[in-house]
């Protein structure tokens, strides 16, 4: 089977889920890639949430289908150099020396992938994800009037910044092809943090405000039906034919709601009327007759629940691969082309033999 990024060999020597990540995706396309691991190993393999045999998940999820190479303790610029000499594409940590890779292949792409770049006031900043969401202005915005900016969970940013990396190496790879001269990009999860809260920055650009937590601007709430959250979206053009749905029609008329103006100012109690009345409603059920109405709603599911999920079963999002002598259910592609489709390696492939170094 023909894949999309077959004819590139790739060098990993990224430590963050961020650089990790953008050498998945080109695995995940076809694209040979090789984890080049210090001695001591990658430090995302001390990464929770562990295994029951005591490896990372996270590193797992990251790396499956690589090859696996670990430097000799005290290696020298020789063994780097043997394994960039063939390489289509690096993706390094911020301060890498790239020349080191340049002096012996000079058609290698480059991606630099760091928390805050290589110039600017923070550039010898390090922080996780918390610190890049709390500098992006995200967190400032997330949670309740009167108390603390509320983290988002997850690693959201360091992914996108990794999606991000994918991007400018394919586009590079293509440029390059095409006689470009251009080898180096550079991409920092920072400001990639910043770039996803954009419409709060625009407001400000705007209008001049900042946008106050607890502001209800989404026309939205949450109930907790028999054991299962459900997420509903209450547009003004549709709140007469969700009332009728959930047999509330008696709120259609009261005072405190009646209006998009009074219904906003008192949408905590709108919503402390629809708990009440779902309370001990099965979520599918309400989601399903809802939907069918035209109200927008769906059920916030566990992540334990996502295996069983029809619809990502039915397109056959879930993927399967071998490790560690056992078949095991592994996050499907991000996205699908029609002539050229991803191939997972597993470790009974060549692309996925582990090589030590």
């Amino acid at each position: 089977m023909i894949t999309a990024l077959e004819r590139f060999r790739v060098i990993d020597l990224s430590e963050t889920v961020a650089g990790q990540f953008c050498c998945r995706l080109m695995a995940d396309y076809g694209a040979s890639v090789t984890l080049i691991e210090p001695a001591e190993g990658s430090a995302l393999r001390c990464q929770a949430p562990m295994a029951m045999s005591g490896d990372s998940l996270v590193f797992r999820h990251l790396n499956h289908g690589k090859i696996l190479h670990r430097l000799r303790s005290g290696a020298t610029s020789s063994e780097l150099a043997e394994l960039a000499a063939e390489a289509d594409l690096a993706v390094v940590p911020a301060g890498f020396d790239a020349d080191a890779i340049r002096s012996v292949n000079g058609d290698c792409v480059i991606v630099e992938v760091s928390d805050f770049g290589t110039d600017g006031p923070y550039k010898d900043w390090q922080g996780g994800e918390m610190i890049v969401q709390a500098l992006s202005g995200m967190m400032n915005n997330n949670g309740e009037a009167g108390r603390p900016p509320l983290f988002g969970t997850g690693q959201r940013a360091a992914y996108a910044a990794g999606l991000a990396a994918y991007i400018s190496a394919i586009a590079l790879l293509l440029a390059r092809d095409k006689g470009g001269a251009t080898r180096h990009a550079s991409v920092d999860v920072a400001e990639t943090a910043a770039a996803m809260s954009f419409p709060y920055v625009l407001q400000h650009a705007y209008n001049g405000t900042d946008r106050r937590r607890g502001d209800q601007e989404i026309p939205a709430g949450q109930v907790l039906c028999r054991g299962t959250w459900v997420c509903i979206w209450v547009y003004p053009f549709r709140f007469s034919a969700m009332c009728r749905t959930l047999g509330l029609e008696c709120l259609i008329d009261d005072p405190r709601f009646a209006e998009p103006v009074t219904r906003t100012r008192n949408w905590a109690a709108l919503f402390d009327e629809i708990q009440e009345a779902l309370v001990d409603r099965d979520a599918e059920e309400v989601v399903r007759h809802l939907q069918d109405a035209q109200v927008i709603a769906a059920c916030a599911y566990r992540s334990s629940e996502l295996a069983q999920n029809p619809h990502l079963e039915a397109r056959g999002f879930w993927e399967t691969v071998r490790m560690e002598g056992a078949e095991v259910q592994v996050l499907g592609r991000p996205f699908r082309m029609s002539r050229a489709p991803q191939q997972l390696a597993t470790e009974d492939e060549p692309g996925a033999r582990k090589v030590a170094g």
